[in-house]
């Protein structure tokens, strides 16, 4: 148990250390290779080992190499926002506020608009935020960044599958039936 806390503390400080960085970031965007790479991968593997500490240690070290070598890459902060997610979850639903820890959803909400101010014509950073919108109940917001991304990437799984989601949350089963 001990461990667990360790990990939490010391994803929670480098979250944190991300927030400090992106509340003052150097002029001008310019993007790396590798720490999109890095920052990809880190959130991929946030994304499949949600309760897996070790694996979530292991994406947190690419985040803050990713971080290293490029802190305006928006991927790093849409694996940070995901990393605020995760560490709030507690259980169930996982797109229900109330199965969060109070604030993770509105920290995991800054990241991503930070990585969004990086970059406003990120698909990913559209699927992203969707997330986060469906999550506060922001249906409007969500549904146009879902718009944006099947747009920009129509291939990308991840707004279609949050479109389906989508649907769920306002209760469009019959249009649910169609994307999922």
């Amino acid at each position: 148990m001990e461990y667990l806390h360790d990990t939490i503390n010391k994803l929670l400080i480098s979250a944190i250390f991300v927030a400090l960085i992106a509340s003052n970031p150097t002029n001008g965007y310019s993007t790396s290779s590798e720490a999109k790479q890095l920052a990809q991968e880190a959130y991929h593997q946030i994304e499949g080992n949600v309760f897996d500490w070790e694996a979530l240690e292991a994406a947190q070290k690419k985040l803050e190499k990713a971080l290293e070598i490029d802190r305006n890459e928006p991927f790093v902060y849409l694996g940070q926002s995901l990393a605020a997610l995760v560490l709030g979850y507690h259980s169930s639903d996982w797109y229900e506020i109330t199965n969060f820890e109070p604030g993770a959803a509105e920290k995991a909400l800054y990241l991503a608009e930070f990585a969004y101010s990086l970059d406003n014509e990120y698909p990913p950073t559209y699927s992203h935020l969707a997330r986060l919108y469906i999550l506060k109940k922001d249906f409007k917001l969500s549904q146009q960044f879902l718009d944006k991304a099947k747009a920009r990437d129509s291939e990308s799984f991840y707004p279609w599958y949050f479109q389906g989601i989508f649907y769920e949350k306002t209760m469009q089963y019959i249009d649910c039936l169609l994307y999922t």
